[in-house]
């Protein structure tokens, strides 16, 4: 099992996505990219927030039971609950997998454990637009 420090973004973590995944994008280091790139890893992008691993694991079996949901610690390493945000510091456990899908295969990060080091509270109904309360018929 390897582990990975950085940045978390779009974490769903304390309940799967909607496609049934638990997941969290990490901002890394160049350094981490470009050691998982080389080893052949998929799931890795440059953007303008910076190099993110794109890191998952299945919420059910192959047999539809549910799968081991992937502990979330504190600093400390006590359980907690809370959304994680955009912005949270963590360390993620993983572990890297070949997969094969039709004629395609590769390599994947596959989620184990979420250490947040310094929690970013997500906090839902955020539009985006903050205080901007202009007339939308005035935007065109």
């Amino acid at each position: 099992m390897s582990v990975l420090s950085g940045t978390a973004m779009w974490a769903h973590v304390q309940a799967p996505n909607q496609f049934g995944k638990y997941s969290i994008d990490v901002v890394i280091s160049e350094d981490d990219y470009e050691e998982l790139s080389g080893a052949g890893v998929s799931g890795l992008k440059e953007t303008e927030d910076g190099y993110i691993a794109q890191i998952r694991t299945n919420a059910t079996m192959k047999d539809g039971s549910p799968a081991k949901k992937p502990p979330v610690v504190d600093a400390e390493g006590m359980p907690i609950n809370e959304l994680v945000g955009n912005g949270s510091k963590v360390k993620v456990k993983y572990n890297i997998g070949d997969w094969k899908f039709g004629k395609k295969k590769g390599k994947s990060m596959y989620l184990n454990a979420v250490k947040v080091i310094d929690l970013v509270r997500y906090e839902s109904g955020d539009d985006g637009w903050g205080d901007d309360d202009s007339n939308p018929e005035d935007m065109f």
